[in-house]
């Protein structure tokens, strides 16, 4: 993950268990977590694996599945900058 973003959630990302359907991603601290979402169809970049963002929390979003590579994700809510994803 890449970009310049506030709160900093850029770092490399390991696969996990799949969820509705779909690969999930976690940062390797675990502190942030990509996965989908199937209720709304978004991936989400989120600080806890399988629950969207809080509201008021930062986090960042990707409308669509699969996820491509490379996928921008817009920010939402107190989050900052675009998150650019990319599977090394």
């Amino acid at each position: 993950m890449s970009g310049d973003l506030t709160p900093d959630a850029t770092g490399t990302y390991k696969r996990g268990p799949r969820i509705n359907g779909e690969p999930s991603y976690s940062r390797l601290d675990n502190a942030w977590h990509v996965y989908y979402d199937d209720d709304d169809g978004w991936h989400y970049i989120t600080t806890t694996l399988g629950v969207p963002p809080a509201p008021h929390a930062p986090g960042w979003t990707y409308i669509g599945k699969p996820l491509p590579d490379p996928a921008v994700f817009s920010p939402n809510l107190d989050a900052i900058g675009d998150a650019t994803w990319t599977i090394l």
